[in-house]
């Protein structure tokens, strides 16, 4: 209709007003890339994108590369040093596409978070953790959450690990949960 209006009017500066907000409207939507995985995923379409992205060998150099394609933020990725039971970890956090915003006061903002555990090297027990790791060995993941009532985050009781399963900063959102303190604890098997 708007489109008529100028072909009668024969005004261009209603066309060239058209034309700028089509344009604007186009060229944000192009901006937008489709994630590859996010949180609002279900674990089994998730857990599938990982199968289908890293495999078993890997180096690390190599994983940072798919962490990097499947856009998972480096200032949501950290390094593990390695134990008795599991060698250096590399976790990624993915987040839901909008981020940690919690859609209203009473809500629950979900995450995903992906632990590539590599085997140590022999030589690199000085260095550290993403120096000291060998090739992929597995990959796992833990999906966690803040679930928020009346804007206020709720704590819940503490996991396995010892930290609590869900947490924020008392007051108001958003706040990014902290890591886990082992990134192996409570996860499922993606990828032997």
């Amino acid at each position: 209709m708007f489109v008529l209006l100028c072909q009668f009017r024969g005004d261009w500066l209603w066309r060239g007003a058209l034309v700028a907000v089509v344009g604007v409207v186009g060229g944000g939507l192009a901006g937008c890339v489709a994630r590859p995985i996010h949180a609002n995923m279900t674990d089994d379409v998730a857990a599938g994108v990982l199968k289908e992205c890293f495999e078993p060998g890997m180096s690390p150099e190599a994983a940072v590369v798919v962490l990097d394609q499947l856009k998972i933020e480096p200032r949501r990725r950290r390094w593990y040093a390695a134990t008795d039971e599991h060698g250096p970890v590399l976790l990624g956090r993915v987040t839901e596409p909008g981020g940690y915003w919690p859609g209203s006061e009473d809500s629950i903002v979900e995450f995903i978070d992906v632990s590539l555990v590599f085997d140590k090297k022999l030589n690199g027990e000085a260095a550290g953790a993403s120096e000291s790791a060998g090739v992929l060995r597995e990959v796992r993941m833990r999906r966690g959450g803040i679930r928020y009532f009346q804007g206020d985050p709720v704590v819940q009781p503490a996991g396995a690990d010892g930290q609590p399963r869900l947490m924020g900063r008392v007051g108001r959102f958003p706040l990014e949960p902290p890591p886990p303190r082992d990134p192996v604890v409570e996860t499922r098997l993606v990828e032997p």
